[in-house]
């Protein structure tokens, strides 16, 4: 039976739960006011398993319950938990610690100068800290439910570890801030790869792995002043990042175990990366417009196959993945005009409605969710089974959490 880590400090916030009945709609709907003055801003949502878990713009986190459709407030951020001003988080990511439900992992920022890994769950509503950060640049990874994060370990930059089998965290000695690891295909299984600065100064980065038994990391591709966006996808290049490595910026596929081995997807500005399976998506320029048009990318045949024409005058601001009828939805955020604002569209990636034979597919209006010019702007996009999450802005309650029925 694994060992539960020791940890150095355990904290429990009374719950402050909130019925909401949540009834269908045939447009997103309010499900959670808890700023009525500015608005909370939701983001990181993440979902748990028996939960969605998520932050608002004063690093509060809140979970939703699934069954109950209860809303608890798991700990406090700026002024609350630790008492500092400038009180940040990483991403959250899912782990199960072996004792109960799946709880939260991400990085937290204490003071100016100080973060730690920190662990929420939310049925116990337990708030543990395990071991010094670098900051908030790389968001934990989770292999084999050994969780990675940028450690900070005798004034020295480092990669570190955590499992259920040690008390508190080991530390590997790396070149210099560790910046993303790789976002994964599969949430919650990560792949061993991260960007990372070449040197204390920060200037350069690169494409490193690590061995997850050993801890000893490999750079594996040329520093570049710009490297972001590492996603894992299907393929021999089971990568693909943003990288100047050539000169001018692009968006690549990358083969880990050959690094010359390089595919392009696009050298035009990309943004809202999503993967599923052999497919990549990502809002690009069409027609000489920028974040004018989702482009599908096939990771296998390397091939373009198809985009969502903007069904707007603006951009492209926003694209995530939900799930209809068990089937793969892609969501996302345009419009612009006199009448309606930026509000939220979808697409069949499996079988898109209204393709030409040039293979631009039109979108499905989802509803309003501000009526007028000002638009909503959905994102933060999380679906599970028919259900999609997300941010949003209501002219009455500013941006707050809304639910759709897909």
């Amino acid at each position: 039976m694994p060992v539960r880590p020791v940890f150095r400090r355990l904290r429990l916030f009374a719950p402050a739960v909130v019925t909401l009945l949540i009834m269908s709609a045939c447009s997103p709907s309010l499900i959670g006011d808890f700023n009525p003055v500015f608005g909370s801003d939701p983001e990181r949502l993440v979902d748990t398993g028996n939960h969605v878990v998520f932050v608002t713009d004063t690093t509060d986190i809140r979970s939703y319950d699934k069954e109950t459709g209860e809303f608890t407030l798991l700990g406090q951020g700026s002024g609350g938990a630790n008492g500092a001003a400038d009180h940040v988080l990483s991403d959250l990511l899912p782990y199960d610690i072996g004792v109960g439900p799946t709880s939260v992992v991400f990085i937290e920022s204490i003071d100016e100068f100080r973060a730690t890994l920190a662990i929420r769950n939310p049925t116990t509503l337990g708030y543990e800290t395990v071991g010094e950060a670098t900051g908030l640049d790389g968001a934990p990874a989770l292999i084999d439910q050994t969780v990675w994060f940028p450690g900070w370990s005798n004034f020295t930059t480092s990669l570190a570890r955590l499992s259920l089998a040690q008390p508190f965290p080991e530390y590997f000695p790396v070149d210099g801030r560790i910046r993303e690891f790789a976002k994964p295909a599969t949430p919650g299984q990560s792949t061993p790869f991260f960007i990372g600065d070449t040197d204390s100064t920060g200037t350069t980065r690169a494409l490193y792995e690590f061995n997850p038994v050993t801890g000893g990391v490999t750079m594996l591709s040329q520093p570049a002043t710009t490297m972001h966006s590492l996603v894992e996808v299907e393929g021999t290049h089971s990568l693909a990042m943003v990288t100047n490595e050539s000169g001018s910026e692009r968006l690549e596929l990358i083969n880990p175990n050959n690094m010359s081995d390089r595919v392009v997807v696009t050298s035009n500005e990309t943004s809202d990366r999503v993967v599923s399976g052999d497919r990549l998506w990502y809002i690009g320029a069409f027609n000489g417009q920028d974040d004018n048009l989702i482009y599908e990318y096939n990771t296998i045949s390397k091939s373009l196959v198809q985009g969502v024409l903007n069904p707007g005058t603006e951009r492209i601001t926003s694209l995530g993945k939900g799930f209809s009828g068990g089937e793969l939805r892609l969501y996302f955020g345009a419009g612009g005009g006199t009448d309606q604002g930026n509000e939220l569209y979808s697409f069949d990636p499996t079988s898109p409605p209204n393709c030409s034979t040039f293979g631009f597919c039109a979108a499905q209006f989802e509803g309003e969710i501000n009526p007028g010019a000002a638009g909503s702007f959905p994102a933060e996009f999380l679906g599970f089974d028919n259900t999609l999450f997300m941010a949003a802005t209501r002219d009455d309650v500013d941006r707050e959490l809304f639910f759709y029925n897909t």
